[in-house]
């Protein structure tokens, strides 16, 4: 019995898991963004994250970093977040129910 590379490179996906899920058949439920919140964290501040579009913001003051979400996979990269201004940080904290000053949760 001989080693066949051929039918070794057809089995071979390099593919993302998710695609190959939804290629097989399976159904692929959307990320629970809400529910993953509740475990992870700013990587930088360590600080809750509010959800606000394709982006996860950092609800520290100091830190106000901003995480892009691509394709449905939150990127917790500091080096690759960006950094809001006071304004435009605290805004957004409002709009979520927080305060616009300390980012807690307003109440």
């Amino acid at each position: 019995m001989g080693f066949n590379i051929a039918r070794l490179s057809e089995s071979v996906s390099f593919k993302l898991p998710y695609t190959r899920l939804r290629e097989s058949g399976y159904k692929v439920e959307p990320m629970n963004l809400q529910g993953l919140l509740e475990l992870i964290r700013c990587p930088k501040s360590k600080a809750p994250l509010v959800h606000d579009g394709d982006w996860l913001v950092s609800s520290d003051p100091v830190c106000r970093l901003k995480y892009e979400i691509k394709q449905e996979i939150p990127v917790l990269i500091p080096e690759e977040a960006v950094e809001m201004s006071i304004e435009e940080w605290g805004s957004l904290m409002e709009k979520h129910g927080r305060d616009r000053v300390t980012g807690k949760i307003a109440g």
